[in-house]
């Protein structure tokens, strides 16, 4: 009821009232002005009064029949089902145990008897007390007799296997998931070996995978045939085309083998000095007698050589030669 009177923005005239006129106040003569709105409020207060008689039930319209003023009427409504916080409070305690209490009987409709726990749990809600969709499913379900037995039997079933199917599908969800972070882990592992071993599918020119260099290079010339691509350059190196003399693979590969090459001959080399500085020492003889002067039987290792000079010289096992 309060909802109607608020949409038709009466609810302040039943709150409020309506003024008395100002010829039983005072002498005052009123307005035109003040008339007017008096009026206006006058018939809206009569236009709340309508709305509430006709919006109660025949024995609660016995009790605001005689009721002058829609605020007459809504404070004697309002003192027979809210009143004082004790009454509102015992009011609620009854409420709680009638709706505890209900039970449904074996020759009653069922319609009637969910009729009769909504009408409860809105009772209960005016009240500040509200119940749950849930609570009212468990309630209707324990009040029912025992004629529903086969019935509640049959329905416990069908939400037992409608829990395992909701089961099935998370856990296969779950799998599916699962599954699909292995393949592209697995799929990204599978492309980055196949770009380490040079795999088909790895293009040299745009350094990228899932398409060959030549899918990139017939892609570049659709996409701008007036454009004067690489795809018609040619390798100074190799002699094909699409490829620049710094980009070719077969430099690098015989870059490579000129390497190893290299290396090889380089250690032939290394080989073959250590071989010939070996023979040579076995055919040179050197003096050290600790001494800065030291003698040798090679003369080109001299760059002047005087004869004339004659010395004794004593070497470490006590004997004296002289030089020649």
């Amino acid at each position: 009821m309060t909802t109607i009177l608020k949409t038709r923005k009466l609810w302040s005239v039943v709150e409020e009232g309506v003024a008395a006129p100002p010829a039983q106040v005072d002498e005052t003569p009123e307005t035109a002005r003040e008339r007017s709105l008096r009026e206006e409020a006058m018939m809206n207060d009569t236009l709340a009064l309508q709305i509430m008689l006709t919006a109660v039930s025949d024995h609660i319209f016995s009790r605001i029949a005689a009721a002058s003023t829609s605020k007459e009427a809504w404070d004697a409504l309002n003192a027979e089902y809210e009143g004082s916080p004790q009454v509102r409070l015992i009011r609620l305690q009854t409420l709680r145990r009638e709706y505890d209490n209900l039970k449904m009987y074996e020759n009653e409709d069922i319609k009637v008897f969910t009729d009769k726990i909504v009408e409860l749990a809105n009772q209960l809600t005016y009240h500040g007390e509200q119940k749950t969709d849930v609570q009212l499913i468990q309630k209707i379900l324990i009040s029912l007799p025992a004629k529903f037995d086969s019935i509640m039997a049959e329905l416990i079933g069908i939400l037992k296997a409608h829990e395992a199917r909701l089961a099935a599908r998370e856990e296969s969800t779950s799998e599916r998931a699962f599954d699909a972070r292995v393949r592209h882990k697995n799929s990204g592992v599978r492309q980055d070996n196949s770009k380490r071993r040079g795999g088909k599918k790895w293009c040299g020119y745009c350094k990228k995978n899932n398409h060959t260099e030549c899918e990139s290079l017939k892609k570049q010339k659709k996409d701008d045939p007036k454009k004067d691509h690489i795809s018609n350059k040619e390798c100074y190196n190799c002699g094909k085309l699409g490829h620049f003399a710094n980009q070719c693979y077969s430099k690098k590969k015989e870059k490579a083998h000129l390497s190893l090459e290299e290396d090889l001959n380089e250690d032939h080399m290394l080989f073959r000095a250590s071989e010939a500085a070996t023979t040579v020492m076995e055919d040179v003889w050197l003096v050290y007698s600790g001494e800065s002067n030291h003698m040798t039987k090679e003369e080109n290792y001299f760059s002047r050589l005087d004869r004339s000079i004659k010395v004794p010289i004593k070497i470490g096992n006590g004997s004296t030669v002289m030089t020649a």
